[in-house]
């Protein structure tokens, strides 16, 4: 299973440069991919707290149900549209093969959000504002 780290300051640093101490220690070896990550913290923590007032409204879904619906039914979209080896894989592996409710279920371990840069992860943030808001909820953030 591929790991992923976020390095974004000393500790991480440090913290990943232990690991891969110990994984060389255990005679492993690692490849490290560098991406540069657009999206920066303040994205993640107002998608979340939207989540979680979502949640919260609705009553009868947790976060992760919200979450999942959401990387399924809006994420999906917009990084089929601008990732194309996201596209390929989803529409071979998912798209045709798999019921909505496995659908739903996939989100929990396939990358949408995490592949998203800052422009996409913004409109999905807007979406996701946008579509509750038609039905009805507040979506009013005052503590992130």
């Amino acid at each position: 299973m591929p790991e992923r780290w976020n390095v974004s300051n000393p500790d991480q640093l440090k913290r990943l440069n232990e690991h891969l101490a110990a994984k060389l220690d255990e005679g492993k070896s690692t490849l490290l991919e560098f991406v540069d990550n657009e999206r920066n913290s303040d994205q993640n923590s107002l998608f979340h707290a939207i989540l979680r007032e979502v949640a919260k409204q609705k009553g009868d879904e947790s976060v992760g149900d919200i979450k999942r619906y959401v990387k399924l039914t809006m994420g999906v979209p917009i990084l089929r549209a601008s990732d194309a080896k996201f596209r390929e894989l989803y529409d071979d592996t998912i798209k045709g093969s798999l019921s909505y409710e496995q659908k739903l279920e996939a989100m929990d371990i396939l990358p949408v959000t995490s592949r998203m840069g800052k422009k996409d992860f913004a409109t999905l943030i807007d979406d996701v504002i946008q579509h509750y808001t038609q039905q009805g909820y507040h979506i009013k953030i005052t503590n992130i």
